[in-house]
């Protein structure tokens, strides 16, 4: 299905230096874990094997977020959209609240939007997650794209429920 530009109304994706530095940095953890496990002296098989796991989980999720990074997230007249993945997140009408202040669950440089009902668990790292009735974006974002985002979808649901 093509995608209508005519109805975009913000557009929020990593720049360039978060999409290096994100995936980067998770990829360097990932070869010191590597590297560790052939240089813990007294390790245990065990420990060694626990060690190479988390490296090989850091580097899948250093590739996740590589591969998430090259999307943005678009604020439409119908709702949120994924464009790496094509994903329509929510509808204006499934949307309960935006929360964009202070918050133990929200993502880094973004913002929580409660849902009216619970959604299937879904996530692109360093993006977007659904967990329940609450969307977060954000992550890798710059924080005032998310600061813009949430503000501009704040006064869309102000201006499409009065």
């Amino acid at each position: 299905m093509a995608q209508n530009r005519d109805d975009l109304i913000f557009r929020l994706e990593p720049g360039p230096v978060r999409r290096a530095i994100g995936p980067g940095l998770l990829l360097l953890t990932s070869l010191a874990f590597g590297v560790a496990v052939f240089t813990l002296p007294e390790a245990g098989l065990l420990t060694r094997a626990g060690v190479v796991a988390l490296a090989v989980y850091g580097g899948f999720q250093a590739v996740q977020l590589r591969r998430a990074a090259k999307g943005a997230i678009e604020l439409r007249e119908d709702g949120l959209h994924c464009t790496g993945t094509g994903r329509h997140l929510v509808s204006l009408d499934e949307i309960d609240r935006v929360e964009a202040g202070l918050s133990l669950l929200k993502p880094a440089s973004g913002f929580l939007i409660r849902l009216r009902a619970r959604q299937p668990a879904a996530r692109q790292p360093g993006m977007w997650w659904i967990r329940g009735n609450r969307l977060a974006i954000g992550g890798i974002t710059p924080k005032g794209g998310g600061k813009a985002m949430a503000s501009a979808l704040s006064e869309l649901l102000r201006l499409s429920r009065s």
